[in-house]
């Protein structure tokens, strides 16, 4: 899939990566984060919350 960007009056980001790669984005909004899911079933890898997780803390922003 080509990398394309959507926007209303929400902007949506679509490709591969693409949490890592708009995560100075996240900084913009200040310097804490509350993640909210929902929970996995025991054994399945939550594959965006583990690129929520890994993107705050690149740009240095503590998260719950």
């Amino acid at each position: 899939m080509k990398d394309f960007k959507f926007s209303s009056p929400t902007t949506l980001y679509v490709g591969d990566e693409m949490v890592m790669k708009k995560a100075p984005l996240f900084k913009a909004f200040g310097e804490r984060c509350y993640i909210i899911t929902s929970k996995f079933p025991p054994g399945v890898r939550h594959l965006s919350l583990e690129d929520a997780i890994k993107a705050c803390e690149s740009q240095n922003i503590a998260y719950e």
